[in-house]
């Protein structure tokens, strides 16, 4: 209280004044003490009770010093608060320290001025509150009573800026939060630790100097968008967004070329728009997306062109991707059934043997599938094996042919996988020694892609006939293995 206690002196200095003024001084002096004594009946934690008459409002920018001044004891202004004063260097704040509501906003077009500090009485403004090319601007200070901003919070080309107030009692900002362009800036750690919303957007871009994000930890919901984009030197959003839940619209990680680790957002249930992660060259995982489900992103998921990334390393939970590519391993969904039937194949009969593989409750579609085959067999050049999933139906293997076109005599299909994506094709590729076709992937007789489209889940059937008499085998173990789309 020893801020009190100097007032207290101050103010019965003045009130001494007062009684011992000339008559014809006295009503100057009278207008000047009520807004004065007001404030220190009405004192609580240091900062005042806003009445009726410390209210001031005003209509024109705060140009110089004299104009500052004279908002001396001022609880409340009605209006904007705009500091223009292209040519001053410096403002001494102090006028404004028992300032608590701003009914406008507050702006700062002050290209020379080096640093704002003060206001920390201030608890309430209802317009935006800008910071925008103040060129020279090296630190703010202050605003820590600063509990709501109703709408924008901008700080924008502020080249020499490296640090911004510690919003410790901000909680909500009504509008959108910009931090962009601020060539200096490094770090945004702690500064907004009690924020729990956002109405409008969140965009932290083209601060070429930041290398962490971990100031926001208390953000429940971004009614708008995210962006994080552009960050050349950001290695790192770890813990910045732990709390984070409901974003309204897209969040976008794109062309961070110096981020590693996307870890700070476990939390996250609900994308109202797209996700998009793009372009971040040195990104290894995006294990911070943890517990968000593909049903969770309202629009599409796109994770392209980040050269390190592995998505499967470890894989999250929003699997597939809508678009995926560019990366080191896609984020694609892959999955992978398989059954191990041991089955004889009657030899010289069209009845052959089936095996069936019963999958149920998978989300999506076929985006590709690949099968998975070992047969042991002594004349590989007698088999036909078809696949089917009840709509549609095609041959992986039509009776084998040499290099030669005669029929392929040698045994066994060790352990292949039958990929559209292969060269080799299973009926023209049969080799002259045992065993005929070895580990590896092989092209089916016909396209795997007639499935494409149609649902993973049915009764998928295998059936092996053995065409031609005296040579006999078995159907040992076969699978599906599918890129699944959304």
């Amino acid at each position: 209280m020893i801020k009190n206690a100097s007032l207290i002196v101050r103010v019965f200095s003045l009130v001494a004044i007062f009684f011992v003024a000339p008559a014809n001084a006295q009503d100057n002096n009278a207008s000047r003490l009520v807004p004065i004594i007001s404030f220190i009946l009405d004192d609580s934690d240091q900062c005042p009770r806003v009445t009726q008459e410390t209210t001031r409002t005003i209509t024109e920018p705060i140009a110089n010093q004299a104009q500052l001044n004279a908002l001396q004891g001022v609880t409340r202004i009605d209006g904007d608060l705009i500091f223009s004063a292209p040519s001053l260097a410096s403002f001494d704040f102090s006028a404004l320290e028992s300032l608590v509501e701003l009914r406008g906003k507050l702006e700062f077009d002050t290209p020379a001025l080096g640093s704002i500090r003060g206001f920390d009485c201030l608890s309430l403004i209802e317009g935006n509150v800008r910071l925008i090319s103040n060129r020279l601007l090296t630190s703010i200070q202050g605003f820590g009573a600063l509990t709501s901003i109703r709408g924008d919070l901008q700080i924008l080309f502020n080249d020499a800026l490296t640090s911004i107030p510690r919003f410790g009692a901000l909680t909500e900002v009504g509008g959108r939060i910009n931090i962009r362009s601020n060539a200096d800036l490094d770090s945004i750690d702690e500064w907004f630790e009690a924020l729990t919303s956002v109405g409008g957007d969140l965009d932290i871009g083209n601060n070429n100097a930041l290398t962490s994000i971990q100031g926001f930890g208390s953000l429940t919901e971004v009614g708008g968008r995210i962006d994080i984009a552009f960050n050349d030197v950001l290695a790192s959003v770890d813990e910045g967004f732990k709390a984070l839940t409901k974003v309204g619209a897209d969040l976008n990680i794109v062309f961070n070329i110096k981020l590693t680790s996307v870890q700070g957002f476990a939390a996250i249930n609900e994308i109202g728009g797209d996700l998009d992660i793009r372009g971040n060259n040195l990104l290894t995982s995006i294990q911070g997306f943890s517990n968000l489900e593909f049903s969770e992103v309202l629009g599409e998921i796109e994770v392209r062109n980040n050269q390190n990334l592995d998505c499967s390393n470890p894989a999250p939970n929003f699997l597939p991707a809508t678009i995926s590519e560019g990366n080191a391993v896609n984020c694609v969904l892959e999955r992978v059934f398989t059954t191990f039937p041991a089955l004889a194949i009657p030899d010289n009969s069209a009845l052959g043997v089936s095996s069936n593989i019963i999958i149920s409750n998978q989300p999506g579609t076929v985006g590709s599938v690949n099968v998975l085959l070992d047969i042991t067999h002594t004349f590989i050049g007698d088999l036909l094996v078809t696949l089917s999933n009840g709509t549609q139906s095609i041959e992986l293997i039509a009776r084998p042919k040499m290099p030669n076109a005669s029929v392929c005599s040698t045994s066994n299909i060790e352990s292949i996988r039958l990929t559209d994506d292969s060269p080799l094709s299973i009926n023209t590729n049969c080799g002259s020694i045992n065993p005929a076709f070895p580990t590896g992937d092989y092209a089916p007789h016909a396209s795997l892609s007639a499935f494409n489209g149609l649902s993973v889940n049915g009764t998928w059937t295998l059936k092996v006939e053995d065409l031609a008499s005296r040579d006999l085998g078995t159907l040992n173990n076969w699978g599906l293995e599918f890129v699944v789309n959304p």
